[in-house]
């Protein structure tokens, strides 16, 4: 975990994780292998990310979300956290491989190659092949993963989506990975922490079945869709109920008109006597 100390520690689920010995704290800068959970990224966690998950780990951004553009996410990451910023395009046609870089700077990543421009252009056909497929492989594999769509359960976010702690998203990223085990350890130090399961169990079981990145967020976006489908409806609904109570008299605005006074004496007496009114009249 990378904590920026942005919360009140009496509520904080990533230090309450640390204290329980469940998690620990990495400095800034320190490298880490493992998948990152963190709000820039840019790709769901997905089952696909299991072997990298049991390998090397887990980690976490600890910070506000409210306080996010104070966070150095360019220091916080796995070697394969992103592209570097010299590198703008590949392009690989049949015979021909052309890199371009912004300078002529040297660009490094993951230690692994380090060219400068002009020794790029001088290396072999075979040799630059192999480096546009190592780093095709290591774009797509990229370890920083941002949660899907769950709605958060904590006393803080409770009821709104996306807005996970610390303890949800990485219980999170151990359900959709296939370590429910784990995750029910962590959620468990939590009174509340039943409740995200149960809040959100049709959504993770769903994400579980998935095969790939894009195939969560082919998911996700069905699922929003579903979501808004489902309230656009209920409007329609709302509206339409709405709309026919204009058209039924309200049932409290019902009233009898007050009966006149030969009225009210006839109801006074029984039906076998007779109205003096009438007497009178012959």
């Amino acid at each position: 975990m990378w904590d920026f100390d942005h919360c009140d520690p009496r509520r904080c689920s990533g230090k309450k994780l640390a204290r329980q010995g469940l998690i620990q704290t990495l400095r800034v800068g320190q490298k880490f292998r493992g998948i990152v959970v963190s709000p820039k990224g840019t790709q769901p966690v997905s089952p696909a990310d299991k072997d990298i998950v049991a390998q090397s780990g887990l980690a976490v951004v600890e910070c506000s979300w409210a306080r996010l553009e104070e966070v150095p996410f360019n220091r916080i990451a796995s070697p394969h956290e992103r592209l570097p910023d010299k590198v703008l395009l590949f392009c690989m046609s049949i015979g021909k491989v052309r890199i371009a870089l912004q300078s002529s700077t040297k660009t490094r990543i993951d230690g692994d190659f380090e060219y400068s421009s002009q020794e790029s252009s001088q290396i072999g056909f075979k040799s630059r092949f192999r480096w546009l497929v190592s780093l095709r492989k290591h774009v797509l594999t990229s370890p920083v993963r941002i949660v899907p769509y769950l709605v958060a359960t904590n006393p803080v976010n409770y009821g709104k989506p996306w807005r996970l702690n610390c303890v949800e998203a990485l219980a999170a990223t151990f359900y959709i990975t296939g370590f429910d085990s784990y995750a029910e350890r962590l959620l468990s130090g939590f009174g509340w922490g039943h409740s995200f399961w149960e809040v959100n169990q049709h959504l993770l079981e769903q994400y579980k079945t998935c095969e790939s990145a894009e195939a969560v967020s082919a998911m996700q976006e069905k699922i929003l869709a579903d979501l808004e489908q489902s309230y656009d409806e209920s409007r329609r609904t709302s509206d339409a109920v709405d709309g026919e109570d204009l058209l039924v008299p309200n049932p409290n605005h019902h009233y009898v008109p007050e009966s006149s006074s030969e009225e009210e004496e006839h109801d006074d007496r029984g039906d076998g006597e007779e109205k003096e009114d009438d007497e009178d009249a012959h």
